[in-house]
């Protein structure tokens, strides 16, 4: 009876240490596949947005940024394109979007969607001749790749009646009363004006050689780099 009862307790014996070594190793098998899940999600990610935040999409090249926001006011007569390219340029922005803009002109030349490259811009303007209020004002500028600043700028705009025009902005944009303008500077991007074979227009790009170089100086000298800022 001894001997049976010495060997029933060394089967429970057993039975217990294997069911505590079970769940011992189960707990460790979860989180080693866990832990190699997150991994290969980190890769993944490395992979996809690269150290500096960029990321590719096809055969485009994307970017995200750090911003800084100005903000000024452009006086009556003034004419609103030349002075953002001039406040553009003398800051040495190298990328900025619009973030907002209020006020009023008493002129605008605008290019409207019929245009392409193949026909001249002169057959698709618009010169405007009258007060409107803007109702809003998108686009890019900055020095980019150059010396001079350039910009993308669409605006839309309403008249007395409040019917709305808007288009591309070539100019003669003259400001009435006011025009409030909000920037936000991407300070570890460089826009840089090409052009577009598809398009046969000069356009923003972000993945050139020369873009990334830029970018690349302009982050590390704006010390927001934190050792990764090198293409």
């Amino acid at each position: 009876g001894a001997a049976v009862a010495s060997a029933v307790g060394g089967e429970v014996s057993v039975a217990l240490g294997l069911a505590a070594g079970a769940m011992l190793i189960v707990p460790a098998i979860v989180l080693s596949a866990f832990a190699g899940a997150s991994a290969a999600f980190s890769l993944a990610r490395r992979g996809r947005h690269g150290r500096h935040g960029r990321r590719r999409s096809g055969s485009v090249l994307q970017g995200r940024s750090h911003g800084r926001f100005w903000a000024f006011r452009l006086a009556p007569g003034e004419e609103l394109k030349s002075a953002l390219l001039r406040y553009v340029q003398e800051r040495g922005i190298r990328s900025a979007a619009i973030v907002t803009c209020v006020g009023s002109l008493t002129s605008a030349k605008l290019r409207m969607a019929s245009a392409d490259a193949s026909t001249p811009n002169s057959d698709h303007t618009k010169q405007l001749s009258e007060r409107f209020e803007i109702v809003s004002l998108v686009g890019t500028a900055g020095v980019g790749g150059g010396d001079m600043a350039t910009c993308h700028l669409h605006i839309s705009l309403s008249d007395k009646d409040g019917r709305l025009v808007g288009g591309h902005v070539v100019g003669e944009c003259v400001v009435f009363t006011t025009a409030e303008i909000v920037l936000v500077e991407l300070e570890q991007l460089a826009f840089c004006r090409e052009r577009d074979e598809a398009t046969g227009y000069p356009e923003t790009s972000y993945s050139s050689g020369r873009c990334l170089a830029l970018a690349a100086n302009v982050t590390e000298r704006s010390g927001l780099c934190h050792g990764a800022c090198k293409v």
